[in-house]
Parts: structure tokens; sequence; C-alpha cells
């Protein structure tokens, strides 16, 4: 059972792309032409300051929580992921 899991991390990993290719179709025709640029890059900003922003809230939260709660990281992650389910 364990030899078949890295095989199917990446077929999981294949749709990671898409929730950013799925944004950008939407925006590009819910906005005026005269305004696409701006809003594609506020698309590269967001996708440039995410990691700057939840890669050192992700490890601290780790290491506060290690001891507790070492799965802490995992409620996190469905935290930030409530308010964009609820979007969609």
């Amino acid at each position: 059972m364990e030899r078949r899991t890295p095989k199917r991390a990446p077929l999981a990993q294949i749709l990671d792309g898409t929730t950013t290719i799925a944004l950008r179709s939407i925006a590009s025709k819910l906005v005026s032409h005269q305004e696409l640029g701006k809003v594609f890059s506020l698309f590269g900003l967001a996708e440039t300051m995410m990691p700057l922003i939840f890669s050192p809230l992700y490890s601290r939260t780790y290491i506060m929580t290690l001891h507790i709660l070492p799965g802490a990281v995992f409620l996190l992650s469905v935290t930030a992921t409530i308010p964009a389910v609820g979007i969609f």
C-alpha cells in the first residue's frame, strides 16, 4: 500500500494549478478589456506575496503547536480555505 502512494501524489498535484486558471478565466470575462491588465497584475502580486506571508506563518504555527497538536497546520489550511469555498 505504501508503495502506491508516491504514484498517486502527482495525480493530485496536477489539479493544483487549475484554480489559478479558473480564477483568471472568470476575471477576464467579468472585467472590461481596459482593466484586464490591472486585474492580472493584481493576481500576479497576490501569487508572489502568498509564499512570503504563509510560509513563515505555517512554520511558526508548526513550531508553536508541535508539542500540543502537530496537525495544527492542517487546521490552519482548512481555516484559510473556508472563505474561498464560501465565495465559490
